[in-house]
């Protein structure tokens, strides 16, 4: 039997087995400290990182350089064309972790210049699957778009469904449901705001 551990003067002390991180703050009287713990975060920048590897490593670049000029309309836009709400829960976590994505996507480019497209393109591919899916007599011009903004909610959970499947079947690692979902879905809705998931604004929804 040990003997008992005790901590005084604002000290800190730990007996046994600990696996974590220990902080330990002292302040002067009057002072206010604030500490905040993101591990949902660094979890989150880690998931993206592994997620936007998988996708883009499906195939290799053949398009050369990416155009120097892309043209992406606005979102609220895209948004009011698909009858999608900009408080969906999609844009609200984009939002949020935009600055995340961003970082996980510079990392990788470091490795392969095309990732942003091919991952887009992934998301895309799981779209129009979808569009497949359809009634025959609602999948071209004005009736596949009302269907569309019909079911938008439903078709974007099943996009997102479908990348998760597939990153989870590639992988022997134990994927935490929260994060990978969180990831993925960063992923689709920067997929709809550069256009390659839902209708485009502007254009015949037949040949999009």
């Amino acid at each position: 039997m040990s003997e008992d551990i005790t901590a005084k003067g604002g000290s800190t002390a730990v007996g046994g087995d600990v696996t974590g991180t220990i902080v330990n703050v002292n302040s002067g009287n009057a002072s206010q400290i604030a500490i905040n713990f993101s591990g949902a975060s660094r979890e989150l920048g880690s998931y993206l990182g592994q997620v936007i590897v998988f996708f883009a490593e499906q195939s290799l670049s053949k398009y050369g350089r990416r155009d120097s000029l892309q043209l992406t309309p606005e979102v609220e836009l895209k948004a009011q064309h698909n009858a999608l709400s900009l408080d969906h829960q999609i844009f609200v976590d984009y939002r949020r972790h935009l600055l995340e994505l961003e970082r996980a996507y510079a990392g990788v480019e470091q490795q392969n210049a095309d990732v942003r497209y091919l991952v887009r393109r992934k998301a895309r591919l799981a779209y129009l699957r979808l569009v497949q899916q359809m009634p025959s007599n609602h999948r071209d011009g004005d009736k596949r778009l009302k269907y569309v903004k019909e079911n938008v909610c439903d078709i974007l959970d099943k996009v997102v469904e479908q990348l998760i499947a597939a990153y989870t079947a590639s992988t022997d690692r134990k994927v935490h449901e929260e994060p990978a979902s969180l990831a993925v879905s960063l992923i689709v809705a920067d997929a709809i705001v550069n256009c390659d998931v839902l209708e485009k604004p502007g254009s015949n929804a037949a040949t999009a």
